[in-house]
């Protein structure tokens, strides 16, 4: 749960200096676990996923999987309505890449015992997240990165589509475009 709420308080810190003031309405911008909970995601699914790993019937590489109600974000208070919400997402993945990098220091350094066993399961949950959540799955943060549309009807934009493609395709990625509203 602990990054779960650093997770979310990523994306909340950012989208509040971005000029957005939902998360800070809705008690988001916050350490408290509370407005995060989400009561299958947060406690009945990973209190299931416990208790298959500890029961031992070979479950033990079973990943325990939590997750937390979403940020509200009103994209109209947002002074960069194209670029803010890729730093949103962007703010929730720093947030478990810089707890796991904090973790792997603390292993560096000369951990023993349960203090290194306690690292390395902080260092595991994050960068398990931190992948998780750059999976091109709707209601997942990499869906939100890999998103293009040729013109979006929220905000009156067109994306330079071409210079996107030439970079995607120079990266060895593939392109998903999603023209629906140009018509």
């Amino acid at each position: 749960i602990p990054s779960l709420v650093l997770h979310e308080y990523g994306h909340a810190l950012v989208a509040t200096r971005l000029g957005d003031p939902t998360p800070k309405r809705w008690g988001r911008l916050s350490l408290n676990p509370k407005p995060l909970i989400d009561p299958f995601g947060s406690l009945i699914l990973p209190g299931l996923a416990v208790i298959l790993v500890a029961s031992g019937n070979g479950l033990a590489v079973l990943p325990i999987f939590a997750y937390a109600k979403p940020m509200p974000l009103d994209p109209s208070y947002l002074r960069n309505r194209t670029s803010s919400p890729t730093w949103i997402v962007v703010g929730g993945l720093l947030a478990n890449l810089v707890v796991a990098t904090a973790a792997g220091l603390a292993m560096r350094v000369g951990l023993t015992g349960e203090a290194l066993l306690f690292a390395y399961a902080v260092l595991l949950v994050n960068v398990f997240m931190l992948v998780i959540q750059l999976m091109p799955v709707p209601g997942l943060d990499g869906a939100k990165l890999l998103t293009v549309t040729a013109m979006s009807n929220v905000v009156g934009t067109i994306p330079p589509l071409h210079r996107l493609t030439e970079a995607a395709h120079a990266a060895g990625a593939l392109v998903c475009l999603d023209a629906c509203q140009a018509v």
